[in-house]
């Protein structure tokens, strides 16, 4: 069972804020298709970069063995972007590229951040 933590009410108040942020921003070009689909990506990567903040956050915290990397990363050899991955402590990206082997990563991150957030049903 997961237990209730008050860190989550932080880490989604600092999301929703950054999100009324940008959709204030939205709303003025929100004829344009091509713009409006480039700050659904802002979102993301808004999420992506708190959530990281918060994780290595855990990782200093307990002393892990963990780093994790910056925002749209991926593995040698697959095509798939990765909103975060976290990799072993000593993983270093590959020609400066935010792309890791496999054998350094530990896990691999994506979220999901369109959609209505359950206070806009």
């Amino acid at each position: 069972m997961i237990k209730y933590n008050p860190i989550n009410d932080r880490i989604i108040d600092e999301i929703l804020r950054g999100k009324e942020e940008i959709n204030f921003e939205k709303q003025i070009v929100k004829d344009d298709e091509e713009l409006t689909g480039s700050f659904n990506k802002l979102v993301g990567n808004l999420t992506a970069m708190t959530l990281r903040k918060y994780i290595l956050n855990i990782i200093n915290y307990h002393g892990l063995n963990l780093k994790v990397s910056n925002s749209n990363a991926f593995i040698k050899g697959c095509p798939i972007e990765w909103d975060l991955i976290i990799l072993k402590s000593n993983a270093e990206d590959i020609n400066n590229t935010n792309v890791f082997d496999i054998n350094d990563c530990v896990c691999l991150l994506e979220f999901k951040t369109s959609g209505l957030m359950p206070n806009q049903y």
